[in-house]
């Protein structure tokens, strides 16, 4: 009996143990925008997208790939919800920031409200207008299993003839 349990306490230790490695994964996400006439006619038929970015969540090894990306797409639609709640204050939230290895990876968005309002007045959303729209807005992630996702921010956001004179000119091509 002692020299099974010696033998069994040696092969125990003697097999190699398999090491869980935290890893990262990562999705994409973007805002998106479509515009329509106050009366709810479209404005175009497309939905125009802008500040495309990337997010990536770690966790235990890769059989557990998936929490990896459900904590990516997480970081990337808070990012966006709290820039839609704080867009008055035209900087990114600290949840948009980098956290080293994990959360929002190259987010580049400062102004989301005159990046809207751009996108709306002179992108490809609306090719100029001179009266007021309305503006859905919200985020979209996606990449791998489980990073698809989305977040609604607005379906009303009202843009003006004068809010589209405030941004003309202020910016250039806003980055996407």
């Amino acid at each position: 009996m002692r020299r099974f349990l010696i033998s069994a306490t040696l092969i125990a230790f003697s097999v190699p143990q398999i090491a869980l490695a935290d890893i990262t994964r990562g999705c994409n996400a973007e805002y998106r925008i479509k515009v329509t006439h106050a009366d709810g006619n479209p404005v175009s038929r497309n939905e125009v997208s802008f500040g495309r970015f990337t997010a990536r969540g770690k966790c235990k090894g890769k059989a557990w790939a998936n929490d990896c990306r459900r904590a990516a797409r997480s970081y990337a639609l808070g990012c966006t919800q709290a820039h839609w709640i704080n867009r008055w204050e035209r900087k990114s939230p600290d949840q948009c920031n980098n956290y080293g290895s994990t959360g929002p990876q190259d987010y580049k968005l400062q102004d989301l409200k005159a990046n809207i309002e751009w996108h709306a007045c002179f992108g490809g959303a609306s090719p100029g207008f001179s009266r007021e729209v309305i503006v859905r807005v919200r985020s979209v992630s996606w990449g791998d299993k489980r990073c698809g996702g989305e977040a609604q921010l607005s379906s009303n956001y009202r843009v003006t003839a004068k809010m589209c004179a405030a941004v003309d000119g202020k910016l250039e091509r806003p980055p996407n």
